[in-house]
């Protein structure tokens, strides 16, 4: 090396960042204080998007958290935490999951907030319901909203296909939806297998854990120091 010449720097180039996997969904109560439900930035994570796979689990027979019942047959579907909200209304009697407790803003300072229960529906959908309008009774035959099983990751079908009664709705759910998903037979035949798997839940049949859940990240695109060289 000559004198006097400063050797070049070495371009810098950060490190990738790695993708994370997703915390396991949560089936324990976020505090010992009543009622039971999932920590708070697990809820903010799930409403904020729609979890197809993750309600089915989270309503599974062992799970702690309160189940609750719509009682009025006019419920306004909003996300107070800004996700999606369900293709149908909330049904009379609807089975829905509690999230979280908050209070409403108050007309009167003298008068406290009322309170809003943001609960999870078999679809993958947060509601944001005042409490007034929910039981934790069933005040009639039990709904639930509508499970989409095509929309189901593999994993969790083939659970739920290895129960005879359902592997047999989902071959007829196939042949009904062959020619047409709008029609419907295809429509009818989505019903009746909705509606079986919800039961088979409830029952007690197992779910693996969903790989599509809150809190994934992506891997990010690597990132180079300034005046580093573009080229790799």
């Amino acid at each position: 090396m000559m004198a006097g010449c400063a050797e070049a720097p070495t371009p810098v180039v950060a490190a990738r960042a790695e993708p994370t996997e997703a915390p396991d969904v949560p089936t324990y109560c976020a505090a010992k204080t009543k009622p039971c439900v999932p920590p708070e930035d697990f809820v903010e994570r799930l409403c904020a998007s729609r979890y197809v796979s993750v309600a089915p689990y989270l309503f599974e027979k062992h799970t702690p958290f309160v189940r609750l019942h719509a009682k009025s047959k006019t419920i306004e579907l909003r996300n107070g935490l800004k996700g999606p909200v369900g293709a149908q209304p909330i049904a009379f009697a609807e089975e829905v999951l509690l999230l979280r407790v908050v209070s409403a803003p108050s007309a009167s300072p003298k008068k406290p907030g009322e309170a809003i229960y943001d609960v999870l529906r078999w679809d993958g959908t947060c509601a944001s319901v005042p409490k007034r309008d929910l039981a934790a009774y069933l005040p009639g035959v039990p709904q639930a909203a509508p499970v989409e099983f095509a929309k189901l990751e593999t994993t969790m079908r083939a659970a739920l296909t290895r129960d005879a009664k359902l592997n047999k709705l989902g071959a007829a759910r196939a042949d009904a939806c062959r020619s047409s998903e709008s029609s419907e037979a295809c429509t009818q035949a989505d019903k009746a297998l909705s509606d079986a798997v919800v039961v088979a839940i409830r029952q007690g049949l197992k779910l693996p854990m969903p790989q599509h859940r809150p809190g994934a990240n992506a891997p990010s695109s690597p990132a180079t120091a300034p005046n580093a060289s573009a080229a790799e």
